[in-house]
């Protein structure tokens, strides 16, 4: 006997509490209060801009990222827990799947009228508001039904980075003549209208023709990708889990002098409490020997051939236009995202033994975080070397990505994988609005964390004011992680 559809939904529903789904669509408020809050300073410094001209933030720049979250984090839960053996019963996994689906749609909503609906208060017609919640609601169909999918089958990682590449291909092409050949331009087109602005972000001239275009083919073509994207998400199974066997890289059994003396369970006990109370007999491990094991740690995650490949990524940009162009994709996109990219791949390949780290060695949560910095810092320079970057911008590059890297570390041991990609997106798309932009002139340039390298070397008062602001911003991260460590604690 089938069970009926609102059996799935509540189960779903149930497994979904305190998860990734409930907690993402609050990216949208936070994002919609910093878009007020830099709404009111840039009219401040006598810059004018339309009511939803900082959603673009969001729209145009981590729309895609973000819903890949959303879509792939419960795929990913389900396929670790392998279902929680449901498969063994009488239960249709494709209507299990699709009522997840329905629930990731009904995050997406969520995330939308949060982002949109506290701009009506500061002045944001209503009626605009409600036709951009409910085109960037029907245009998140399509790509949610996609990174569920894909997140099934290839994980967290691949998917994001796909997003990635779908939201620049998307912002390419979204003015394009060619705009209706490109998927991920279709949900961006049809958001113009509604937001007045231009894909980046510049306010539609009184002439301009997406002023009077049509919506309609847009919309079709969204409603079309999710309708295929659902039938894909309903029909897709996930790959067959594999066994994973982690190695402890610091365990070191203890060897008894005596192995002919008969011990009883008291004996076991007493020695059990003893070694967990005042540790292992040998002597502490030092900080370069437990970097280096969880260097090591880091072979099979595929940290090293991405940081091999952003060197040659710098290398090519370096050529083909020039140093400075370089310096600032590394700057503006690779530190915020590497790190955030960083911390989860290197937490998934050391979580299921860095309590056993931390207990046969005191150093090990300090370890973890300089691994990641010591990683960062040798990319940053390598980069500085192929950039020719000054030394203020090496100095500023340092501290940060020493910042951001023991940031998202901390992220990812308190709150799990979505924390630091959705920090280091947010601190991308800000910093390359602000310092892409005439704000870069303006007192406001303090808020791009990742330009301050290239926006403030020049100047030794800016370079004064980002270097105490990165020193602190150091020290603030370092004692999140310490703080976020103890839970990890035995």
């Amino acid at each position: 006997m089938q069970l009926p559809w609102n059996a799935y939904i509540k189960a779903e529903a149930i497994k979904a509490r305190r998860t990734s789904l409930v907690y993402l669509p609050f990216v949208g408020l936070f994002l919609a209060l910093m878009n007020i809050t830099l709404s009111q300073l840039a009219s401040g410094q006598g810059f004018q801009s339309t009511p939803f001209a900082w959603q673009s933030l969001y729209i145009t720049g981590i729309s895609a990222p973000i819903l890949a979250l959303i879509a792939t984090l419960p795929e990913r839960r389900e396929v670790l827990a392998q279902e929680g053996r449901i498969p063994t019963h009488a239960v249709s996994m494709q209507r299990l799947r699709l009522a997840r689906f329905l629930l990731v749609c009904i995050s997406s909503l969520a995330l939308q009228l949060l982002l949109f609906v506290p701009m009506i208060p500061v002045g944001s017609p209503p009626i605009a508001a409600f036709l951009a919640i409910l085109f960037a609601w029907i245009g998140s169909l399509g790509p949610l039904g996609l990174f569920s999918a894909l997140g099934r089958v290839i994980g967290l990682i691949p998917t994001l980075l796909i997003a990635v590449l779908w939201q620049i291909v998307g912002v390419i092409s979204t003015e394009k003549e060619f705009w209706y050949f490109s998927p991920p331009a279709w949900a961006l087109r049809i958001m113009l209208r509604p937001m007045n602005i231009h894909i980046n972000a510049v306010p539609l001239e009184p002439d301009s023709p997406l002023r009077t275009e049509s919506p309609t083919l847009g919309l079709m073509l969204c409603l079309l990708l999710a309708v295929l994207a659902g039938v894909l998400t309903y029909s897709v199974s996930p790959a067959s889990p594999t066994a994973e066997k982690h190695r402890c890289l610091f365990t070191q059994h203890r060897q008894y002098q005596d192995r002919t003396r008969t011990t009883t369970d008291e004996d076991h006990t007493a020695f059990d409490l003893a070694h967990i109370a005042q540790g292992t007999d040998r002597k502490p491990v030092g900080y370069l020997r437990a970097i280096g094991a969880f260097a090591r740690s880091l072979h099979r995650t595929g940290v090293y051939p991405l940081s091999i490949l952003t060197v040659m990524l710098i290398t090519l940009t370096a050529f083909i236009y020039s140093e400075i162009t370089a310096l600032q994709l590394y700057s503006y996109f690779l530190v915020p995202l590497g790190t955030g990219f960083l911390s989860v791949l290197s937490w998934y390949a050391t979580r299921p033994v860095y309590s056993q780290h931390a207990l046969d060695n005191p150093r090990a949560h300090t370890g973890f975080a300089l691994t990641h910095t010591a990683i960062v810092s040798v990319i940053t320079l390598v980069v500085a070397a192929i950039t020719r970057a000054p030394f203020p911008s090496i100095v500023l590059l340092l501290l940060i990505g020493s910042a951001l890297a023991t940031g998202c570390c901390a992220a990812v041991m308190r709150f799990g994988n979505a924390a630091p990609i959705v920090l280091s997106l947010i601190v991308c798309v800000f910093s390359i609005t602000i310092g892409g932009d005439v704000l870069a002139h303006t007192k406001l340039w303090v808020i791009g964390i990742a330009g301050w390298p290239l926006l403030a070397s020049a100047d030794p008062m800016r370079f004064t004011t980002a270097f105490i602001l990165s020193v602190l911003l150091c020290g603030c991260s370092w004692w999140a992680f310490h703080s976020a460590s103890k839970k990890h604690h035995i």
